[in-house]
């Protein structure tokens, strides 16, 4: 992104397809703030929880993911699952029903925090709860020895305001370029 190559690409009848920003937080140095602890008990007062996914008590992904019509969250979720991860996943829930959802909680080899998404249904939309779980995500994968986390979004991509949120900077941005062959 504004590079001398990218400016070659460009003058050879490339041409932007979109952006995408490379995000990094270190989670050694991340806490909870006290914005997002009220905004959390908040949420509780209302019956909003965030907690991890347990089988035997929460459904409603595929509800979820219908409302959202993500099929990418469906098949991370479900691959989390069947991995044995289920349990990892951070979900928000009101009475059992599963209303967004983010993690698992993996560490990787390199001390990097893993993540396989953030989502919202909807109905619960409006609420921070995506800000509060993403920032739970970070809190409990600094617990996992996590060290840090990176993540590529496009800059389009409505979730990067839970990413800032969280506190997490960009470091990179690049643009996609493409070229017609004809």
């Amino acid at each position: 992104y504004n590079t001398p190559y990218y400016f070659l690409l460009l003058a050879n009848k490339y041409y932007s397809t979109g952006q995408q920003d490379g995000f990094h937080v270190d989670l050694t140095k991340f806490e909870l703030t006290e914005e997002i602890k009220n905004k959390i008990a908040e949420n509780e007062k209302d019956g909003y929880t965030i907690t991890y996914y347990d089988e035997k008590i929460h459904y409603g992904f595929d509800e979820m993911f219908d409302a959202l019509a993500h099929e990418g969250f469906r098949s991370a979720v479900h691959t989390a699952i069947k991995n044995g991860e289920g349990h990892k996943l951070l979900i928000a829930q009101k009475d059992g029903e599963i209303l967004g959802f983010t993690g698992p909680v993996r560490t990787e080899p390199s001390g990097r925090a893993y993540l396989s998404g953030v989502a919202i249904h909807p109905k619960a939309q409006k609420r921070g709860l995506g800000k509060t779980m993403f920032c739970k995500l970070c809190d409990e994968s600094k617990k996992n020895n996590a060290k840090f986390m990176t993540l590529f979004t496009g800059a389009d991509n409505r979730a990067r305001n839970i990413y800032l949120y969280a506190g997490l900077r960009i470091a990179q941005s690049f643009n996609i370029l493409r070229k017609d062959f004809k």
